[in-house]
């Protein structure tokens, strides 16, 4: 059970490391296997909190067997809202421990923990606390410590937890401190949990809590997506097509370690064919370069696929092909030739480590948005049932407000009464305060709870009074989809280009992201922004300012401020988006001619900048380039 469990160290960009734990669990390996066998038979899928891996640039992760040696990981994926990450263990690093699991232990494979329903383990009606095997266990690696350790409490109940969304949270006494951070909670040799948070303060002790496994085992099939099994679909056809099926492994781990483009294959050999022909010249005849060494997709990928750090320079080229810049390209191929762009760290560690173990992580393939149904709701009374016709309804709630945006926004009106909700938990009927009590649970859960309960991508229904006439609601419970997204959100390798800043006088401005309540400046000024009934709100905000500008010493300017208004004329397009593309129109009419851009915020700043003609035509390039949408 132990080699499941390992110590994971993320290192920031600023050089900073810290410590949590992860387990490598047999559902998602399934569920890998099922999906993109090409990629997971080379891959050791492991679960872990998303705030363990958040703002890391490298992920590493230490082993019973390996202590002092750091395997890489990659992120496959993350679901914010829920605190939850998979990653990834794979390569010359998944064959390394395996080696070293059967010298040492003797085992053939690395163990993996299986989880079962948590149901089993918090509702009152299923757990006996007095029962001889009603133990709980939390496996982690406290306080940074390189020794594994193992807690023993008891499960004591649900607990809501409200951080960006509401939920429900295993609460137990198996005492676990920061490093535990993304440990299993085991229950009869089953994990039930994934040890997240715990509450400390002078009125609390040891108040432990775990993301129960019935809301991993909903999200698990959208983290590890559809996108990676095309993507490990197409990376088997690119292989097939330059008849280098030996080093499908090879271009697998490179794409899953670094976001790359793989389309159609043939078109990808007929672009990059181009891209060296050097038709103009323009390598002005040098023999020796790489146009001339690799005119061929194939011979290109012979020729790097295995060398260390080819995660980097695939990146770099597949994007080229698709995007259709021939010349970018060809001067990578051209000087210093292909070897530049491999990448440097993990060159620099082969000198040292035969095994290549070592490389950047890349950001999560995939961002897993929770559900957002859109309204709120408060109780009913007989008074008010009969007020709105709807006097025989026994119990429901009433809908107070439908938001903009949301899975039920255009199917909900003010003053629906909501009197049942089917999930695949059956029909539950709601009384007036809007919960369901179920013998088999021993409890009640209110509605926004039953509705969360329901997997990812299953079927809902609301049963609604609406003046007096029943109607039926139906929708999927599902991340929303891309366009649906809110603007203030976790960005996954896909959208990078979205987190773009522009430069005017001085100041960088951008849109704000949910990673940049990581900047306590910008947290303090904007944090209404951040919270769920705004996020769907686009906003512009000041991202930093140049010490050296003016507008640093005016004091007028601050990050995290939102901009409102250029040169007195508001910035539109907050619901619903437009407001990034809005202010980079404003700020290149007057002040694109070389002017002035007179800036106001939402709390009273006001600053003029002065905009150059070089900043002008940057802006201009920037609103004509796709990064500006």
């Amino acid at each position: 059970m132990h080699h499941s469990v390992f110590q994971v160290l993320a290192v920031h960009p600023d050089g900073q490391m810290e410590a949590g734990t992860a387990w490598f669990s047999a559902d998602a390996q399934a569920y890998a296997h099922s999906q993109f066998p090409h990629l997971a038979k080379d891959s050791l899928y492991a679960l872990t909190n998303n705030h363990v891996v958040t703002g890391a640039c490298s992920l590493f992760s230490r082993h019973v067997v390996c202590r002092r040696t750091d395997l890489p990981l990659s992120v496959c994926g993350v679901a914010a809202d829920v605190d939850l990450a998979v990653v990834r263990l794979s390569g010359a690093a998944k064959t390394y421990l395996e080696n070293k699991l059967r010298e040492k232990t003797g085992l053939t494979s690395v163990p993996l923990l299986p989880m079962m329903d948590s149901d089993k383990a918090v509702m009152p009606s299923q757990y006996d606390p007095l029962a001889a095997d009603a133990s709980v266990v939390a496996i982690g690696h406290p306080l940074g410590s390189e020794f594994q350790t193992q807690t023993v409490g008891q499960v004591e109940g649900l607990k809501r937890v409200n951080m960006g969304a509401s939920n429900l949270y295993v609460a137990h006494t198996a005492t676990i401190q920061p490093g535990n951070s993304g440990g299993p909670l085991l229950y009869k040799n089953r994990v039930v949990g994934i040890n997240s948070l715990k509450a400390t303060g002078a009125t609390t002790d040891n108040l432990n809590m775990a993301i129960p496994s019935r809301r991993i085992l909903s999200y698990l099939p959208s983290i590890l997506c559809e996108r990676q099994q095309q993507l490990s679909a197409a990376v088997v056809n690119l292989a097939t097509q330059l008849n280098a099926q030996s080093l499908q492994p090879q271009l697998l781990d490179s794409v899953a370690k670094q976001s790359a483009v793989v389309g159609d294959a043939r078109a990808m050999e007929t672009a990059y064919a181009k891209a060296m022909s050097c038709e103009d010249h323009s390598c002005g005849g040098v023999v020796h370069c790489d146009t001339k060494r690799y005119p061929t997709l194939r011979s290109f990928v012979r020729n790097y696929a295995h060398r260390p750090g080819f995660h980097s320079l695939f990146s770099k080229v597949s994007h080229l092909l698709h995007s259709g810049d021939f010349n970018k390209l060809r001067r990578m191929a051209i000087g210093k030739g292909f070897d530049a762009h491999l990448c440097a760290q993990c060159e620099t560690s082969a000198q040292h480590d035969k095994e290549h173990l070592y490389c950047v992580s890349a950001a999560p393939g995939t961002v897993v948005h929770s559900p957002l149904l859109g309204f709120d709701y408060k109780a009913t009374s007989e008074l008010t049932r009969a007020a709105l016709n709807a006097g025989r309804v026994q119990g429901g709630v009433v809908v107070s407000e439908v938001l903009p945006y949301g899975a039920l926004s255009s199917m909900l009106k003010p003053y629906d009464i909501i009197t049942e909700v089917h999930t695949d938990d059956g029909a539950m009927k709601l009384d007036e305060q809007g919960e369901h009590f179920k013998r088999e649970w021993g409890l009640s859960l209110g509605l926004a709870d039953l509705v969360d309960r329901a997997p990812l991508g299953t079927n809902v229904a609301f049963k609604i009074c609406r003046a007096g006439v029943p109607v039926t609601v139906n929708f999927t419970h599902a991340p929303p989809l891309a366009g649906e997204r809110p603007a203030v959100r976790h960005l996954d390798a896909s959208e990078v280009h979205l987190n773009a800043a522009i430069q005017v006088g001085g100041v960088a401005f951008k849109v704000l992201r949910m990673s940049d309540f990581a900047d306590p400046r910008i947290a303090a000024t904007a944090a209404k922004y951040g919270q769920p009934d705004k996020r769907h709100m686009e906003k512009v905000i000041v991202a930093s300012v140049d010490p050296s500008s003016a507008a640093f010493h005016n004091y007028s300017l601050m990050p995290g401020q939102v901009v409102s208004h250029v040169n007195q004329s508001a910035v539109s397009g907050g619901v619903g988006g437009g407001a990034w593309r809005d202010f980079v129109e404003k700020m290149t009419g007057d002040a694109g001619r070389g002017g002035l851009a007179m800036l106001g915020t939402e709390c009273g700043g006001v600053d003029t900048l002065p905009v150059s003609k070089q900043e002008a035509a940057q802006l201009l390039q920037y609103l004509q380039s796709s990064a500006c949408v």
